[in-house]
């Protein structure tokens, strides 16, 4: 049986095909020179072992000489054929472990193809892992701006409602005390208008326990219709005034009040129950004026009393109802100011930009 072996590519390099054209001359040589030296051998022969005149033993002579140096140059040459042979045998058995020589260049060329395609292979890996990045990178901040948001969102809300329960409940229970305190005082002088005082101030309860059931469930705290503005400050006024003596001084111009939106219309009930609770509380006014006017550059609430005043200067950080009613002043697109000295009362103004005056 026999083997299948692989075809071996004898194709012969530069130097293989010059060791055997000098091998071929070499054995031509070889060759020759053993036919010269036949020949010259046949001349001398016949001489041999006997006596031959003097011009043809020197042509003997020569002879032999000639052919002794053709012995030699055939050994040279058949050495020289043999180192030869060595070295093509050598060269030529070397050659099944340099085939792929021959596709050098093309071996090269898909080298460096294979090189571009692993370069731009991990180029592209690289690029989709920096725009994975990236997308993970804009997922973060976009999650911390939403983060932000709410927490402003949570930060406003719970300023809010503080101001609502400040200048809401806060406000509806000193009115509560207060009438209490009036009905104290004319229980043994006016039993009549003593009993009045404490059902004004069960009242005044029971609308304070409406108004946290409208906080508990969300609604909007006292949500106050235009065209009834001017009875709303009229009931928070007398809620705190609580049957003590006092003098308002009212000037509600329905063109005002018409330009105001539905949040300009529910602070400004907010900052004049403020206001008034302040004069009446801190104050000791008996005299209120209460104006809501229109003029060229918007709605204009003032609130101006006749109470003890105080320096402003002195004013920063003390309670939270100026910083409330400024802050629901420029939540509503108004304009807050106030102007007070020791002696010479408070004046809370509010410009409101409405609609018509941007």
């Amino acid at each position: 049986m026999g083997c299948n072996l692989p075809p071996m590519a004898f194709r012969m390099t530069p130097l293989s095909r010059l060791l055997a054209f000098t091998l071929i001359i070499l054995l031509v040589l070889i060759v020759a020179a053993s036919a010269m030296r036949w020949s010259m051998h046949e001349q001398v022969a016949p001489f041999t072992g006997i006596e031959v005149p003097v011009a043809e033993a020197e042509r003997t002579g020569e002879t032999v000489s000639a052919i002794r140096l053709l012995d030699r140059g055939t050994v040279a040459l058949s050495a020289s054929a043999l180192v030869v042979l060595v070295l093509l045998v050598f060269s030529l058995g070397m050659r099944p472990n340099r085939t792929n020589e021959t596709r050098a260049p093309f071996t090269a060329r898909e080298r460096e193809m294979r090189s571009i395609s692993l370069i731009a292979a991990t180029s592209a890996r690289a690029q989709e892992e920096i725009s994975l990045e990236r997308g993970e990178r804009e997922k973060a901040e976009e999650d911390s701006r939403q983060r932000l948001r709410m927490l402003n969102q949570a930060l406003e809300e719970k300023i809010r409602i503080g101001r609502d329960l400040h200048d809401g409940v806060i406000q509806s229970l000193y009115a509560v005390g207060l009438n209490l305190e009036s009905a104290q005082r004319l229980a043994e002088k006016d039993p009549g208008k003593s009993r009045q005082m404490v059902e004004k101030g069960v009242e005044l309860i029971n609308k304070t326990i409406t108004e946290i059931r409208s906080y508990i469930e969300g609604l909007s705290t006292t949500a106050v219709r235009g065209d009834s503005l001017a009875a709303s400050l009229a009931d928070e006024v007398e809620s705190l005034r609580a049957g003590r003596p006092l003098d308002v001084d009212w000037r509600i111009e329905d063109k005002a009040v018409a330009e105001l939106s539905d949040a300009q219309t529910t602070e400004s009930l907010q900052i004049t129950r403020e206001a008034v609770s302040n004069a009446l509380r801190h104050g000791g006014a008996n005299r209120i004026s209460i104006h809501l006017v229109y003029t060229e550059q918007g709605a204009e609430l003032s609130i101006r009393d006749n109470g003890t005043g105080f320096e402003t200067s002195q004013a920063s950080g003390q309670g939270y109802g100026l910083a409330n009613m400024q802050g629901r002043a420029e939540d509503a697109l108004g304009v807050f100011s106030m102007e007070s000295t020791s002696g010479n009362g408070t004046c809370v103004q509010v410009l409101w930009r409405t609609a018509s005056r941007p």
